[in-house]
């Protein structure tokens, strides 16, 4: 085996390591009581093992995060929160309600959005025409028009100004400056200044990437590469698509096929799919023809084709969706949960 191909699959090895020693713990998941969405359908909470742990009582839930899940009873009834007993912690009074993150939840009234504590109480009042969950003990939100970034106890940090920006990621956030992407540090500075093309998104006017595992992807001439965190250029831009790394691979395209790359630019899962997810806990998510199935690092099948949508493995579960039943797969493929 090549030097290159070993120094990557070394890398990969340790990033997977480092991520599942730093990953927040496995809890319970949202789970349905029935096969296809209608007006009876119920949702509770599952373990790892499929047990039923929350009853289906629920109109609406959401996946728990630090401890509580978000949860609503009814149709038209208000969002609060409950702890992984299923008792209620934060009485259902929001419009919206989102995860936790950094000990703060970001909640919507009145066409506004603020945050509320573990308690619920109202930490930073909804005054915020949009707003992004905490990360890194900083939050994004938009006021008069433009994007800037508050602390945990509502102090406005880096004042708004910006046109869009990103949630902080290893201590850097991605924003667009005159059409243009940077990035800045928690004090506000550019770290790397406003350079680097915009990259179209399917569900907004531009995709901003943040830097994972000390890169981030950029457009070139319309080719997309990697820097590392001063701006320089890591991988050379050169394919269709790029994502961002993970596990220690990157998820790139080339002639409208995904494969993986490592960070010294070596492919190590040649570009065949039809479609790709980055890997999580070893193992992604992939198409060939209109089927998703899972490969390992290596290349190699692991869970066959056979689903017509599947996600990313988590807490040692992926969902996947045959028509639309759905359920939760383990690493063998077998199903722990289907409805």
């Amino acid at each position: 085996m090549r030097i290159g191909v070993l120094f990557c699959l070394l890398t990969t090895v340790l990033a997977e390591s480092y991520q599942e020693n730093t990953q927040s713990s496995c809890t319970l998941l949202p789970a349905f009581n029935a096969d296809a969405l209608n007006e009876t359908t119920r949702m509770g909470f599952i373990d790892s093992n499929g047990r039923l742990i929350i009853g289906f009582r629920y109109y609406y839930v959401q996946e728990f995060h630090e401890g509580l899940a978000v949860v609503q009873l009814t149709r038209d009834g208000k969002q609060g929160y409950v702890d992984l007993e299923g008792a209620v912690a934060i009485s259902p009074q929001f419009d919206w309600a989102f995860p936790f993150f950094d000990g703060r939840a970001k909640v919507q009234v009145s066409h506004k959005f603020g945050y509320v504590d573990r308690e619920g109480k109202m930490i930073i009042e909804p005054r915020f025409d949009e707003a992004y969950n905490f990360r890194e003990e900083m939050a994004a939100v938009r006021y008069g028009g433009k994007w800037g970034y508050l602390d945990r106890n509502g102090k406005m940090l880096i004042r708004p100004k910006f046109e869009k920006v990103n949630s902080f990621s290893e201590g850097l956030a991605s924003v667009v400056q005159n059409g243009l992407i940077g990035y800045l540090d928690k004090s506000g500075n550019w770290v790397i200044t406003p350079r680097f093309e915009a990259i179209p998104s399917p569900t907004d006017a531009v995709f901003l990437p943040n830097f994972s595992e000390g890169l981030a992807v950029v457009r070139i001439a319309g080719r997309y590469g990697y820097i590392g965190r001063l701006g320089e250029i890591i991988v050379q831009p050169q394919f269709e698509k790029a994502e961002g790394f993970s596990e220690g691979l990157g998820l790139i395209r080339i002639n409208n096929k995904a494969g993986y790359i490592c960070r010294n630019s070596q492919i190590l899962i040649s570009p065949r799919f039809d479609a790709a997810r980055s890997f999580s806990e070893g193992l992604a998510a992939v198409r060939i023809d209109d089927k998703w199935g899972y490969i390992n690092k290596a290349g190699s099948i692991a869970i066959p084709p056979q689903f017509d949508t599947a996600e990313s493995f988590s807490c040692g579960l992926a969902k996947v969706w045959i028509g639309t039943a759905w359920g939760y797969i383990n690493r063998d493929g077998r199903y722990v949960w289907k409805r």
